[in-house]
Protein backbone atom coordinates (compact mmCIF):
# COMPACT_ATOMS: atom_id res chain seq x y z
CA UNK A 1 0.00 0.00 0.00
CA UNK A 2 2.83 2.43 0.78
CA UNK A 3 4.61 1.78 -2.87
CA UNK A 4 0.96 2.56 -4.04
CA UNK A 5 0.92 5.72 -2.10
CA UNK A 6 4.49 6.98 -2.87
CA UNK A 7 3.84 6.15 -7.14
CA UNK A 8 0.74 8.14 -6.99
CA UNK A 9 2.35 10.86 -5.32
CA UNK A 10 5.11 10.89 -7.40
CA UNK A 11 2.84 10.50 -10.81
CA UNK A 12 0.92 13.69 -9.49
CA UNK A 13 3.73 15.96 -8.84
CA UNK A 14 4.68 14.98 -12.59
CA UNK A 15 1.56 16.40 -13.09
CA UNK A 16 2.39 19.49 -11.57
CA UNK A 17 5.39 20.25 -13.09
CA UNK A 18 3.99 19.67 -16.39
CA UNK A 19 1.90 21.83 -16.02
CA UNK A 20 3.65 24.87 -14.52
CA UNK A 21 6.55 24.03 -16.86
CA UNK A 22 5.50 22.83 -19.95
CA UNK A 23 3.68 24.13 -23.31
CA UNK A 24 2.62 21.26 -25.03
CA UNK A 25 -0.89 21.34 -27.11
CA UNK A 26 -1.77 18.36 -24.90
CA UNK A 27 -1.03 20.41 -21.75
CA UNK A 28 -2.68 23.42 -22.81
CA UNK A 29 -5.44 21.33 -22.96
CA UNK A 30 -5.27 20.01 -19.90
CA UNK A 31 -5.08 23.38 -18.35
CA UNK A 32 -8.38 24.30 -20.14
CA UNK A 33 -10.05 21.77 -18.91
CA UNK A 34 -8.87 22.29 -15.33
CA UNK A 35 -10.43 25.73 -15.78
CA UNK A 36 -13.56 24.38 -15.89
CA UNK A 37 -15.89 23.42 -13.04
CA UNK A 38 -16.17 19.92 -11.59
CA UNK A 39 -13.02 18.79 -13.64
CA UNK A 40 -9.80 18.25 -11.30
CA UNK A 41 -6.57 17.56 -12.53
CA UNK A 42 -7.22 13.74 -12.57
CA UNK A 43 -10.08 14.00 -14.73
CA UNK A 44 -8.57 16.75 -17.30
CA UNK A 45 -5.66 14.64 -17.81
CA UNK A 46 -7.56 11.13 -18.31
CA UNK A 47 -10.05 13.40 -20.56
CA UNK A 48 -7.27 14.22 -22.55
CA UNK A 49 -4.83 11.42 -22.84
CA UNK A 50 -8.60 9.21 -23.76
CA UNK A 51 -10.17 11.56 -25.78
CA UNK A 52 -8.87 14.20 -27.28
CA UNK A 53 -5.08 13.82 -27.63
CA UNK A 54 -4.67 11.11 -29.96
CA UNK A 55 -8.07 10.94 -31.46
CA UNK A 56 -9.31 12.58 -34.61
CA UNK A 57 -12.85 13.51 -32.99
CA UNK A 58 -13.83 16.14 -35.23
CA UNK A 59 -17.34 17.11 -34.20
CA UNK A 60 -19.95 16.80 -31.45
CA UNK A 61 -21.13 13.61 -32.66
CA UNK A 62 -18.22 11.89 -33.04
CA UNK A 63 -17.30 12.82 -29.09
CA UNK A 64 -20.99 11.89 -28.34
CA UNK A 65 -20.11 8.40 -29.72
CA UNK A 66 -17.05 7.93 -28.32
CA UNK A 67 -18.47 8.78 -24.95
CA UNK A 68 -21.51 6.45 -25.93
CA UNK A 69 -24.24 9.15 -25.70
CA UNK A 70 -25.55 8.61 -29.75
CA UNK A 71 -25.41 6.13 -32.01
CA UNK A 72 -22.12 4.53 -33.72
CA UNK A 73 -22.04 5.28 -37.08
CA UNK A 74 -20.43 8.72 -35.54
Amino acid sequence: MKLLTEQIDALEAERRELLRTREAPVVAQVRQLNTLRGIGTNSAWLWVMACFAWRGLRNRQQVGAWAGLTPTPH
